[in-house]
């Protein structure tokens, strides 16, 4: 891998990493509601600019279309909304860990859907994969949602993140069948910014003025965790494929740990990280290079990774 590579990758984990740590930081003092508006609106600007500087004025048209804008709201509005309400009874680390498993719920999602292709049909080291990966999940919610560690249903609004990026994927691979990776990106995060808006209105306002800790975590969540991300990853996946970009899967969960731990004093339990390497290990082996292709995810699951598509 190129130094230049390298030096992409690592940034995008860290960008990924750090999104559960600005959403944890934003919605103690905006509505989940609102931080979805900020993030989707200010990602698809961030994106569009971009586009327009690399001469794709066309991926623009996919805005037009409203096929994308269910797209939006199943692989970007509603999987952010999860984040942002789950955020605010659990910890940003457990979001990082239970984001992991989208490769999981998307392979599982492909066993189950008609018109299967053969890349995907379900082989033994898939299987072992899969009852690895989502024991992961399992060991997280009995030991630490059932055990009292961490609130049960913020928890299990979490895991509801992940199966709608799987059901995102399914959807984008249809609606973008043939487009450059850079339309999705911008109508996903944009139509969906336009359907939260009213929402997020009636929501209401912040109860008080915002720390600056929450303007730059909005900022930060919306054109870098969300815009410049996805560019890093455009490029990624330009120059090592989508087998070489699949790496930031397992970076970015760990860099959402020591973020948490080191800037909000979250605890790291150990069993928290049990769960998280069965969830990599099972992503590991479900994505094994030889088994399939892993597709390039879709803006809307930026922090999911690569998850068999498409945050």
């Amino acid at each position: 891998m190129a130094a230049g590579d390298l030096a992409r990758l690592l940034a995008l984990a860290a960008l990924w990493g750090a999104s559960f740590l600005f959403i944890r930081v934003a919605v103690l003092e905006v509505p989940p509601l609102g931080v979805v508006e900020a993030r989707l609106a200010l990602g698809a600007l961030a994106i569009a600019l971009y586009a327009l500087l690399i001469g794709q004025p066309r991926v623009l048209a996919g805005l037009r279309r409203p096929d994308a804008a269910l797209v939006g709201m199943v692989s970007a509005g509603l999987p952010y909304l999860c984040f942002a309400w789950g955020e605010t009874r659990v910890a940003s680390g457990i979001a990082a860990i239970v984001n992991a498993a989208a490769p999981l719920f998307s392979a599982g999602l492909a066993q189950v859907l008609p018109h299967r292709p053969e890349s995907e049909r379900l082989t033994p080291v898939r299987t072992a994969g899969l009852a690895v990966g989502l024991g992961g999940v399992v060991a997280l919610v009995l030991v630490e949602g059932i055990g009292g560690h961490v609130d049960l249903l913020g928890l299990g609004v979490l895991l509801c993140a992940p199966v709608l990026y799987a059901v995102g994927a399914f959807l984008a691979r249809r609606v973008f069948a043939g487009d450059t990776a850079l339309v999705p990106a911008v109508s996903a995060n944009g139509l969906a910014a336009l359907i939260v808006l009213p929402f997020a209105l009636v929501a209401g306002r912040p109860a008080h003025a915002l720390s600056i800790q929450a303007v730059l975590s909005i900022a930060a969540l919306g054109v870098g965790g969300t815009g410049i991300a996805y560019v890093l990853y455009y490029r990624l996946l330009a120059s090592l494929g989508a087998t070489g970009a699949l790496t930031v899967t397992y970076l970015l969960p760990g860099f959402a740990l020591v973020y948490g731990a080191l800037l909000l004093g979250e605890p790291i339990r150990p069993a928290a990280v049990v769960a998280l390497v069965l969830i990599l290990a099972g992503t590991a082996l479900t994505n094994r290079v030889g088994t399939r292709r892993p597709a390039a995810p879709l803006p809307g699951q930026a922090e999911s990774a690569i998850s068999d598509q498409r945050s």
